[in-house]
Protein backbone atom coordinates (compact mmCIF):
# COMPACT_ATOMS: atom_id res chain seq x y z
CA UNK A 1 0.00 0.00 0.00
CA UNK A 2 2.51 2.38 0.66
CA UNK A 3 4.43 2.13 -2.33
CA UNK A 4 1.06 2.56 -4.23
CA UNK A 5 0.57 -0.75 -5.94
CA UNK A 6 -2.83 -2.06 -3.61
CA UNK A 7 -4.51 1.11 -4.64
CA UNK A 8 -8.08 -0.21 -4.00
CA UNK A 9 -9.88 1.37 -1.34
CA UNK A 10 -12.00 -1.55 -0.16
CA UNK A 11 -9.03 -4.22 -0.07
CA UNK A 12 -6.99 -1.53 1.71
CA UNK A 13 -9.81 -1.60 4.53
CA UNK A 14 -10.19 -4.94 4.39
CA UNK A 15 -6.27 -5.58 4.08
CA UNK A 16 -5.76 -3.03 7.53
CA UNK A 17 -8.84 -4.91 9.14
CA UNK A 18 -7.37 -8.25 8.89
CA UNK A 19 -3.91 -7.12 9.98
CA UNK A 20 -5.49 -5.72 13.43
CA UNK A 21 -7.44 -9.14 13.80
CA UNK A 22 -3.86 -10.61 13.39
CA UNK A 23 -2.72 -8.57 16.21
CA UNK A 24 -5.56 -9.34 18.44
CA UNK A 25 -5.70 -12.82 18.55
CA UNK A 26 -1.69 -13.49 19.03
CA UNK A 27 -0.24 -14.50 22.03
CA UNK A 28 2.84 -12.55 21.29
CA UNK A 29 3.93 -10.22 18.21
CA UNK A 30 7.48 -11.34 17.08
CA UNK A 31 9.12 -7.91 15.32
CA UNK A 32 12.76 -8.23 13.82
CA UNK A 33 13.61 -4.52 14.51
CA UNK A 34 13.11 -1.79 16.31
CA UNK A 35 11.43 0.33 13.93
CA UNK A 36 8.60 -2.86 13.45
CA UNK A 37 8.10 -2.62 17.40
CA UNK A 38 7.18 1.39 16.96
CA UNK A 39 5.00 0.90 14.22
CA UNK A 40 3.57 -1.74 16.17
CA UNK A 41 2.82 0.75 19.35
CA UNK A 42 1.40 3.24 16.86
CA UNK A 43 -1.14 0.53 15.72
CA UNK A 44 -2.09 0.22 18.88
CA UNK A 45 -0.94 -3.49 19.98
CA UNK A 46 0.64 -3.97 23.60
CA UNK A 47 3.76 -3.72 24.54
CA UNK A 48 3.27 -6.56 26.59
CA UNK A 49 2.67 -8.59 23.40
CA UNK A 50 5.74 -7.32 21.39
CA UNK A 51 9.00 -9.49 21.77
CA UNK A 52 11.64 -7.95 19.35
CA UNK A 53 13.98 -10.84 17.86
CA UNK A 54 16.28 -9.95 15.08
CA UNK A 55 17.71 -11.83 12.34
CA UNK A 56 20.46 -13.92 13.52
CA UNK A 57 24.46 -14.02 12.43
CA UNK A 58 25.27 -17.83 11.32
CA UNK A 59 29.38 -17.09 12.33
CA UNK A 60 30.10 -21.06 11.98
CA UNK A 61 29.10 -21.33 8.24
CA UNK A 62 30.92 -18.30 7.66
CA UNK A 63 34.46 -19.61 9.72
CA UNK A 64 34.29 -22.64 8.22
CA UNK A 65 34.50 -20.99 4.41
CA UNK A 66 36.93 -19.08 5.40
CA UNK A 67 39.18 -21.42 6.80
CA UNK A 68 38.72 -23.65 3.86
CA UNK A 69 41.22 -21.13 1.95
CA UNK A 70 38.85 -20.85 -1.42
CA UNK A 71 40.37 -18.74 -4.58
CA UNK A 72 39.01 -15.30 -4.59
CA UNK A 73 35.82 -15.67 -6.33
CA UNK A 74 36.14 -11.55 -7.84
CA UNK A 75 39.68 -12.44 -8.97
CA UNK A 76 38.63 -12.05 -12.61
CA UNK A 77 36.61 -8.36 -11.48
CA UNK A 78 39.56 -6.76 -9.54
CA UNK A 79 41.92 -4.83 -12.54
CA UNK A 80 44.53 -4.41 -9.59
CA UNK A 81 45.23 -5.71 -6.55
CA UNK A 82 43.67 -2.36 -5.02
CA UNK A 83 40.38 -3.12 -6.41
CA UNK A 84 37.59 -3.02 -4.21
CA UNK A 85 34.71 -5.15 -4.58
CA UNK A 86 30.75 -4.50 -3.35
CA UNK A 87 28.94 -7.02 -3.48
CA UNK A 88 24.46 -6.82 -3.49
CA UNK A 89 23.59 -10.49 -2.99
CA UNK A 90 19.62 -10.82 -3.09
CA UNK A 91 16.57 -10.41 -5.14
CA UNK A 92 16.54 -8.00 -8.01
CA UNK A 93 12.72 -6.49 -7.43
CA UNK A 94 10.97 -3.91 -7.72
CA UNK A 95 11.66 -3.07 -3.72
CA UNK A 96 15.05 -3.62 -4.02
CA UNK A 97 16.31 -0.34 -5.88
CA UNK A 98 18.93 -2.28 -8.09
CA UNK A 99 18.66 1.35 -10.36
CA UNK A 100 21.17 2.80 -7.45
CA UNK A 101 23.75 0.17 -7.68
CA UNK A 102 23.77 1.26 -11.65
CA UNK A 103 24.52 5.00 -11.00
CA UNK A 104 26.54 4.04 -8.28
CA UNK A 105 28.45 2.00 -10.44
CA UNK A 106 28.54 4.98 -13.36
CA UNK A 107 29.75 7.33 -10.80
CA UNK A 108 32.51 4.90 -9.73
CA UNK A 109 33.28 5.05 -13.82
CA UNK A 110 32.76 9.24 -14.02
CA UNK A 111 35.13 9.76 -11.04
CA UNK A 112 37.64 6.85 -11.80
CA UNK A 113 37.56 5.14 -9.17
CA UNK A 114 38.74 1.68 -8.42
CA UNK A 115 35.82 0.15 -6.47
CA UNK A 116 33.50 -2.23 -8.31
CA UNK A 117 29.83 -3.50 -7.73
CA UNK A 118 28.54 -7.68 -8.15
CA UNK A 119 25.11 -8.25 -7.72
CA UNK A 120 24.33 -11.88 -7.38
CA UNK A 121 20.82 -12.87 -7.71
CA UNK A 122 17.51 -12.75 -10.24
CA UNK A 123 13.92 -11.06 -9.78
CA UNK A 124 11.69 -9.09 -12.23
CA UNK A 125 13.95 -6.21 -12.82
CA UNK A 126 16.66 -8.59 -14.04
CA UNK A 127 16.45 -8.11 -17.68
CA UNK A 128 16.03 -4.25 -17.58
CA UNK A 129 18.97 -3.91 -15.29
CA UNK A 130 20.99 -6.19 -17.32
CA UNK A 131 19.99 -3.57 -20.50
CA UNK A 132 20.69 -0.61 -18.54
CA UNK A 133 24.07 -2.08 -17.79
CA UNK A 134 25.01 -2.96 -21.51
CA UNK A 135 23.74 0.44 -22.49
CA UNK A 136 25.50 2.45 -20.14
CA UNK A 137 28.50 0.84 -21.24
CA UNK A 138 29.17 -0.26 -17.35
CA UNK A 139 30.27 -4.26 -18.51
CA UNK A 140 33.55 -3.43 -16.41
CA UNK A 141 32.35 -1.92 -13.45
CA UNK A 142 28.85 -3.42 -12.73
CA UNK A 143 28.56 -7.26 -12.69
CA UNK A 144 25.51 -9.75 -12.59
CA UNK A 145 26.15 -12.97 -11.59
CA UNK A 146 23.39 -16.00 -11.45
CA UNK A 147 22.13 -16.85 -7.41
CA UNK A 148 24.06 -19.71 -6.09
CA UNK A 149 22.67 -21.97 -2.96
CA UNK A 150 23.57 -20.18 0.42
CA UNK A 151 26.67 -22.27 0.78
CA UNK A 152 28.15 -21.48 -1.86
CA UNK A 153 27.03 -17.75 -1.40
CA UNK A 154 29.38 -17.32 1.73
CA UNK A 155 32.69 -17.90 -0.03
CA UNK A 156 31.73 -14.67 -1.83
CA UNK A 157 30.79 -12.41 0.94
CA UNK A 158 33.81 -13.54 2.61
CA UNK A 159 35.57 -12.11 -0.69
CA UNK A 160 33.62 -8.81 -0.43
CA UNK A 161 34.65 -5.39 0.50
CA UNK A 162 31.66 -4.45 1.64
CA UNK A 163 28.13 -5.63 1.40
CA UNK A 164 25.56 -3.67 0.17
CA UNK A 165 21.44 -3.52 0.85
CA UNK A 166 19.08 -1.42 -0.68
CA UNK A 167 15.49 -0.27 -0.93
CA UNK A 168 13.17 2.18 -2.97
CA UNK A 169 12.90 5.27 -0.80
CA UNK A 170 9.85 4.43 0.94
CA UNK A 171 9.75 4.89 4.86
CA UNK A 172 7.71 1.69 5.00
CA UNK A 173 10.45 -0.28 4.12
CA UNK A 174 13.53 1.26 5.88
CA UNK A 175 12.09 -1.10 9.16
CA UNK A 176 13.11 -4.09 7.10
CA UNK A 177 15.23 -6.69 8.62
CA UNK A 178 17.30 -7.80 5.22
CA UNK A 179 19.62 -11.01 5.77
CA UNK A 180 22.36 -9.08 3.35
CA UNK A 181 22.83 -7.35 6.93
CA UNK A 182 23.33 -10.08 9.57
CA UNK A 183 24.90 -11.41 6.61
CA UNK A 184 28.09 -9.40 6.21
CA UNK A 185 27.96 -9.26 10.20
CA UNK A 186 28.17 -12.19 10.41
CA UNK A 187 31.36 -12.29 7.44
CA UNK A 188 32.83 -9.10 8.98
CA UNK A 189 32.27 -6.80 6.53
CA UNK A 190 31.16 -3.72 6.39
CA UNK A 191 27.37 -2.85 5.26
CA UNK A 192 26.29 -0.35 3.01
CA UNK A 193 22.56 0.71 3.04
CA UNK A 194 20.81 3.56 0.81
CA UNK A 195 18.42 4.35 3.48
CA UNK A 196 17.36 5.25 7.23
CA UNK A 197 15.68 3.66 9.66
CA UNK A 198 16.73 1.23 12.62
CA UNK A 199 19.97 -0.19 10.13
CA UNK A 200 20.62 3.44 9.92
CA UNK A 201 21.37 4.52 12.76
CA UNK A 202 23.53 0.58 14.18
CA UNK A 203 25.73 1.15 11.38
CA UNK A 204 26.04 4.81 12.23
CA UNK A 205 26.32 4.72 16.02
CA UNK A 206 28.69 1.80 15.69
CA UNK A 207 30.69 2.61 12.53
CA UNK A 208 30.12 -0.72 10.64
CA UNK A 209 29.65 0.65 7.51
CA UNK A 210 28.41 3.73 5.75
CA UNK A 211 24.70 4.70 5.19
CA UNK A 212 24.60 6.43 1.30
CA UNK A 213 22.13 9.01 0.30
CA UNK A 214 20.22 9.94 -2.66
CA UNK A 215 23.31 12.22 -3.67
CA UNK A 216 24.90 8.92 -5.64
CA UNK A 217 28.06 11.10 -6.89
CA UNK A 218 29.19 12.32 -3.55
CA UNK A 219 27.67 8.16 -1.99
CA UNK A 220 30.25 7.12 -4.44
CA UNK A 221 32.97 9.07 -3.36
CA UNK A 222 32.43 8.87 0.34
CA UNK A 223 31.86 4.47 -0.21
CA UNK A 224 35.38 4.76 -2.06
CA UNK A 225 37.21 6.70 0.24
CA UNK A 226 35.50 4.62 3.41
CA UNK A 227 36.90 1.02 2.08
CA UNK A 228 40.45 2.62 1.95
CA UNK A 229 41.19 4.15 4.88
CA UNK A 230 39.70 1.59 7.12
CA UNK A 231 42.05 -1.22 8.17
CA UNK A 232 40.41 -4.75 6.72
CA UNK A 233 41.28 -6.77 9.37
CA UNK A 234 40.39 -4.45 12.49
CA UNK A 235 37.22 -3.15 10.96
CA UNK A 236 36.47 -7.33 10.83
CA UNK A 237 37.45 -8.19 13.90
CA UNK A 238 34.98 -4.82 15.20
CA UNK A 239 32.04 -5.81 13.44
CA UNK A 240 32.03 -9.54 14.23
CA UNK A 241 32.46 -8.78 18.02
CA UNK A 242 29.98 -6.49 17.73
CA UNK A 243 27.36 -8.72 16.01
CA UNK A 244 28.32 -11.72 18.53
CA UNK A 245 27.10 -9.20 21.25
CA UNK A 246 24.19 -8.36 19.50
CA UNK A 247 23.13 -10.98 16.72
CA UNK A 248 24.72 -14.68 17.94
CA UNK A 249 22.17 -17.38 16.97
CA UNK A 250 21.92 -18.64 20.45
CA UNK A 251 21.39 -15.53 22.56
CA UNK A 252 18.61 -14.38 20.29
CA UNK A 253 16.81 -18.23 19.95
CA UNK A 254 16.71 -17.83 23.81
CA UNK A 255 15.14 -14.30 23.91
CA UNK A 256 12.46 -16.23 21.19
CA UNK A 257 12.23 -18.82 23.42
CA UNK A 258 11.60 -17.39 26.74
CA UNK A 259 10.34 -14.29 25.98
CA UNK A 260 7.54 -15.60 23.26
CA UNK A 261 7.46 -19.53 22.87
CA UNK A 262 6.92 -20.42 26.68
CA UNK A 263 4.37 -17.73 27.60
CA UNK A 264 2.68 -18.49 24.81
CA UNK A 265 2.59 -22.40 25.78
CA UNK A 266 1.82 -21.49 29.62
CA UNK A 267 -1.20 -19.45 28.35
CA UNK A 268 -2.38 -21.96 26.57
CA UNK A 269 -2.35 -24.12 29.66
CA UNK A 270 -3.76 -22.06 31.53
CA UNK A 271 -7.10 -21.79 29.46
CA UNK A 272 -7.18 -25.37 29.18
CA UNK A 273 -7.04 -25.87 32.81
Amino acid sequence: ISMGIIRNRLIQRILFWFEQICYQSSCKVVALSEGMIKELKKKQVPSKKLVLVPNACDFREFELAAKAGEPDPFAEYRETPDTKICVYAGTLGLVNNIDYLINLGEQFRCQGLNTRIVIIGKGSQEQRIKKKIEESALQNHVHILDPVPKRQLIPFINAADACISTVQDVPALYNNSANKFFDALAAGRPIVINHGGWQADVITENELGIVLTSDVAKSAQGLDSFLRRNNKADLEQKIKQFARNHYARDLLFNRLLNDALLPCVERAEANHN
